[in-house]
């Protein structure tokens, strides 16, 4: 989790996720000020200089101090990590992509909160955590007005096969299987129903498709993160004249 002196955000994601069993925190000391943005939380914001290693061991010894009494075996893990360079992307993302080899090394899964800290911090763990999706079992963010976690999603380029199949299931509510196929082939001219089911398959394992069943039909639809990939005129007349030659 990145920590920017908002001690909040790091309780409610492990409310999200109770049984974590490490906890690291990505802290470090910055100065207040004019340049130093709103992560810094009400109680420390009057402060000349806040150093957030201080505060995030802060933290970590009170969740020490409140699982005292449990077995150690169970007990989580609390740590607690300073990049060396806090503000070079480059250098961050060599930082994140070791810590992420040595958490795949120990067969563990990754949960990434990034509700709090730097933003170069964010770009750099979401560019990291694309090359290594296959371990990351959520990336998400806590809305600070509502303090519900929202999940961000890390995809791959999806290939134009699998765009064609959106755009044809995005034309027709509850399609089925062998709907998709015979437009696919009649727009492709191939593209058999073990090619298109395989296909669909994938997509519904990235969320963008989600099947129902109606007796024994399977009928698809795309979820709201499916939809994001059709393009719509309506954007597209706001967006299209900003690259017109004047």
């Amino acid at each position: 989790m990145t920590y920017g002196g908002e001690d909040q955000w790091i309780r409610l994601g492990l409310r999200e996720y109770p049984r974590t069993n490490r906890l690291i925190l990505i802290a470090s000391s910055v100065k207040t000020g004019p340049d130093a943005g709103t992560g810094v939380s009400k109680d420390v914001k009057n402060e000349a200089e806040v150093d957030y290693t201080r505060l995030a061991k802060g933290l970590l010894d009170k969740f020490k101090e409140e699982e005292k009494g449990l077995p150690e075996k169970i007990r989580s893990k609390y740590l607690l990590l300073s990049p060396p360079d806090t503000r070079n992307h480059y250098e961050l993302i060599r930082f994140f992509r070791e810590l992420f080899f040595h958490i795949v090394q120990n067969n563990e899964r990754i949960i990434i909160n990034t509700t709090s800290g730097l933003q170069v911090w964010k770009l750099a763990l979401y560019q990291v955590a694309m090359e290594f999706k296959e371990h990351i079992e959520d990336f998400y963010l806590i809305v600070k007005t509502s303090g519900e976690k929202r999940s961000i999603r890390i995809y791959r380029e999806l290939k134009k096969y699998e765009r064609d199949i959106i755009q044809i299931i995005s034309e027709k509510p509850d399609i089925s299987m062998g709907e998709v196929q015979r437009t696919y082939h009649k727009r492709n001219k191939k593209g058999n129903l073990t090619f298109i089911s395989r296909t669909v398959k994938n997509l519904i394992h990235d969320e963008l498709v989600k099947e129902t069943k109606s007796g024994r039909e399977v009928r698809l639809q795309l979820t709201s993160d499916g939809r994001s990939f059709i393009r719509t005129r309506e954007y597209d007349s706001i967006i299209s004249p900003l690259f017109k030659e004047i």
